[in-house]
């Protein structure tokens, strides 16, 4: 089965490291990952088939099951928001013959940094506090502190955990809760649905 599907993602950054350390940990295996820029780099039905689109064609026609990973988002403005990605992503699945999941957990709004916080090892989250003592201290000087939107803010927290020389590195196994995390169930119960034995 693993053989047989293509992954395309939305951040090939983040979304394709977590999505192969899943892989293998759970199933011994990573996959190549496909990067698609975003729902917004997809042309919709009737139209002129983006380079993006045509990767999904390709994939389908050469006999492989298509999965995206995508952000639902916020509901900051009419187009986002797990709601409204899920009605874009009905519509547009049936054309081009994709399965997907909305990050953080394919019901509620959020992204990949939402799911990553709640994977964060219960250990290892203690550096939320020095980040809030951070901007407290800037801001008892009368100063703006500038607090970070959560995706920042998410990403300030989980980041630190995940650089070894420069790079992004999700293979350390005890920075991630995993096992019994009903956060994740959603997403592996995903994946089991393609690559469970």
């Amino acid at each position: 089965m693993k053989n047989k599907v293509t992954i395309f993602v939305e951040n090939i950054k983040i979304d394709k490291d977590f999505i192969n350390f899943l892989l293998f940990s759970r199933y011994g295996f990573v996959l190549s990952v496909q990067d698609i820029g975003g729902f917004v780099n997809m042309s919709g039905i009737g139209k002129e088939k983006t380079e993006n689109e045509q990767k999904f064609i390709e994939s389908t026609d050469g006999g492989y099951t298509n999965l995206l990973f995508e952000d639902a988002d916020y509901k900051n403005n009419s187009s986002y928001g797990f709601e409204k990605q899920k009605e874009r992503l009905d519509i547009l699945s049936k054309e081009l013959k994709f399965e997907y999941f909305l990050f953080p957990n394919n019901q509620n709004d959020g992204n990949i940094e939402t799911l990553l916080e709640n994977c964060l090892h219960p250990s290892k989250k203690d550096i939320t506090v020095c980040l809030e003592n951070f901007y407290s201290c800037v801001e008892s000087k009368g100063l703006n502190a500038k607090r970070p939107k959560d995706y920042h803010k998410y990403w300030n927290v989980i980041q630190p955990y995940l650089q070894k020389d420069g790079k992004l590195d999700f293979s350390d196994t005890t920075i991630w809760w995993i096992g019994g995390n009903r956060y994740l169930q959603p997403l592996i119960d995903f994946l089991d649905r393609f690559f469970k034995p």
